[in-house]
């Protein structure tokens, strides 16, 4: 599978948070209460650019991908793919990328987060080998510890 991150352009904004609000709303609404206006704002001054990337399949956008440097690990904020790309194991070939991306770089591992009620995505992670390091009434921290 021929997949390009393309990094976000700062005048990308609405295109990015349509894709975040239709990835993340069912879950931030069924344990916060889901507002715009905050997370418009959190988009904007939690997160820096360059951590956000466009997954593109032959030219066509197939989903976002937020990710950061911390000490000696990768940490996901975001995997979203799109409805038409979902279950096709691009999820998959997106995060071999980042194992990959994160041994070239050196990094011991790759943390992330989900929402204890994101089932589906506790699972998808585990299988691919990760690991419940915390875990809270709403979220679950998972780690991959790399072998590279």
């Amino acid at each position: 599978m021929d997949i390009k991150l393309r990094p976000v352009a700062e005048n990308e904004f609405e295109p990015l948070f349509h894709v975040v609000k239709r990835g993340i709303y069912r879950d931030i609404e069924s344990v916060f209460g889901w507002d715009d206006a905050f997370q418009r704002d959190r988009l904007k001054t939690q997160y820096q650019w360059h951590w956000f990337h466009w997954i593109e399949i032959k030219g066509k956008r197939a989903g976002l991908l937020c990710y950061k440097s911390v000490e000696q690990s990768l940490h996901v904020h975001f995997l979203i793919l799109e409805p038409g790309y979902q279950n096709q194991g691009l999820g998959k070939s997106i995060m071999h990328l980042i194992h990959r991306t994160a041994c070239d770089q050196k990094r011991e591992c790759i943390t992330l987060s989900c929402f204890q009620c994101n089932e589906r995505a506790l699972h998808f992670y585990q299988s691919l080998n990760y690991e419940i390091v915390e875990s809270d009434e709403d979220f679950i921290s998972l780690a991959c510890y790399l072998h590279c």
